[in-house]
């Protein structure tokens, strides 16, 4: 049955090769369910064999049932029992389920086990049909990083935990999160690895409008004839876009790193992209000539760009509203308190009246000038 499934994991793989794919579940152990019994050894490690690492990538967490509270490590191992990485103490408060996490890379053929660091911690269970478990005699020790480890034995049992993680290569959008409402600007962050450690990895990446299908509807990017700026080092992506520029609605962010062999990884994200409406008067913030005071009809009288409710001049003939003779007429481009601002609003409209030099002064209120104004002695 394990030569079937190898064959068909290798086909599923040469398949994938052909298209970009999404990062396979990793999976390392067994399960984290109660089982009967404990090591009675001290000080020792054991490697549980059932189902070792199908292909390389990453761990990251590490679900175990604890049958009591004695301390102990998770240990890494390669198939020749060299041990790769050991965890922090872990110390359960009390017999039950836990999870403990951290970023493990490791490779095909890799199996993960246990050091007690007293008599056992994990429970197990004798099966005929399970793969050994490998263990160092009573008091060998503390496993160090780099050593192979010396067994004494070996007995088919199934150990209560199992690490989980991705198979390279994987890619993971981190900003926006699954349907997150942004609005104004807003960061775009990504992460890809492919465990070679070399990041000579290309990227493609889009926003699109109501679709992540390929060259529809993209909004940001650099694909489809768009050049947006992006922080990319074939690893870590990140970027800022300003949602203020497009309409409101339902968005797909495509995150397409290009592995330098001969699989791509495609994440996308769906999120949403708010009215940002700061004055709340239903017109989006990059559309309101009067952002942040509330104007539905939009006025624009000498059509500058700034409505009405929120212009200083809305004549537009350099003399602010409230100084402004008559703030609706450029023509009267003369000061309410002025002379000449007396004369037009007495109705007084003789030739050169508003452009007079000596009637822009102030207008003296005990003067008779409007009532004799256009009079003769």
């Amino acid at each position: 049955m394990k030569k079937i499934f190898g064959i068909l994991g290798a086909l599923v793989l040469t398949f994938a090769f052909v298209s970009s794919v999404d990062a396979a579940v990793l999976s390392i152990g067994n399960d984290d369910e109660p089982r009967p019994v404990v090591d009675t050894y001290h000080n020792f490690t054991i490697i549980d064999t059932n189902n070792p690492a199908t292909a390389n990538g990453e761990i990251d967490t590490f679900k175990y049932y604890a049958s009591n509270t004695n301390s102990f490590k998770f240990v890494v191992v390669d198939g020749s029992g060299v041990v790769k990485w050991i965890s922090s103490l872990i110390t359960p408060v009390a017999a039950g389920k836990y999870v403990y996490s951290e970023v493990v890379p490791v490779n095909t053929g890799w199996n993960v086990g246990l050091y007690f660091q007293s008599t056992g911690t994990v429970p197990f269970a004798y099966d005929g049909i399970a793969d050994p478990a490998y263990y160092e005699s009573n008091n060998a020790g503390e496993p160090i990083v780099g050593e192979t480890l010396s067994y004494a034995g070996s007995s088919d049992r199934y150990y209560s935990f199992v690490a989980t993680g991705k198979t390279y290569p994987y890619g993971e959008i981190i900003e926006p999160t699954a349907d997150e409402h942004v609005t104004g600007l807003t960061d775009l962050v990504a992460l890809y690895k492919d465990g070679d450690a070399i990041n000579d990895d290309t990227v493609n990446w889009a926003v699109r409008y109501e679709t992540c299908t390929a060259n529809t509807n993209t909004r940001f990017g650099n694909v489809d004839g768009h050049s947006d700026t992006y922080s990319w080092d074939g690893m870590n992506f990140s970027t800022q876009i300003d949602t203020s520029t497009v309409i409101p609605g339902h968005y797909c962010f495509v995150f397409n790193p290009t592995d330098d062999g001969p699989v791509d990884v495609r994440e996308t994200r769906w999120f949403y992209i708010d009215l940002q409406d700061a004055d709340g008067d239903g017109v989006s913030d990059n559309a309101d000539n009067c952002p942040l005071e509330a104007n539905v009809d939009q006025a624009d009288f000498d059509n500058d760009g700034i409505g009405d409710v929120c212009d200083s001049d809305d004549d537009g003939d350099l003399i602010n509203d409230e100084s402004d003779c008559d703030p609706l007429n450029a023509g009267v481009a003369v000061a309410s308190d002025s002379k000449a601002c007396q004369l037009y609003l007495s109705g007084v409209l003789g030739e050169g009246i508003l452009s007079a030099p000596g009637l822009q002064k102030p207008f003296n209120p005990n003067s008779q000038a409007g009532e004799k104004a256009g009079k003769k002695n």
